[in-house]
């Protein structure tokens, strides 16, 4: 089912408190994992650097505000997201900074997604970092 905004930023929060519940036990088990997420900054750093130790690679897509703004229509989503209801909401969130790259104690590698990524070089990057002493 759907609801309103305010509904969909609730079920937002939801998930992302699962998925950080899921990285801590991953992690607090020796498991290694990738997050993929829409994090905001001055918000997510604490959840992330709450989790047990861990190497942390921070990966940064980003475009122009239109081309972001026109990917986010596209998508074929749930109707639950309420993705046209909340256009102006993300519109000024992305004005706002909130979609910068996190504060965290990591290697930060931006990509200009409006051109071809190189996977093996960002593989390459991804993985020449030392894991963290701990």
């Amino acid at each position: 089912g759907t609801g309103d905004a305010g509904w969909s930023r609730q079920i937002g929060r939801a998930v992302y408190d699962l998925l950080y519940l899921i990285a801590d036990r991953l992690l607090e088990s020796g498991g290694s994992l990738i997050l993929e997420g829409n994090f905001v900054a001055g918000a997510a750093e604490t959840a992330l650097e709450a989790l047990p130790p861990h190497r942390t690679v921070q990966v940064y897509c980003d475009a122009p505000e239109e081309v972001l703004l026109e990917r986010y229509l596209a998508r074929d989503r749930h109707p639950g997201h309420l993705d046209r209801e909340r256009l102006e909401e993300v519109r000024a969130s992305i004005r706002a900074g909130r979609h910068r790259p996190l504060a965290l104690q990591a290697k930060l590698i931006e990509l200009d997604t409006t051109r071809p990524v190189d996977i093996a070089q960002l593989a390459a990057a991804t993985c020449s970092v030392r894991p963290a002493q701990g």
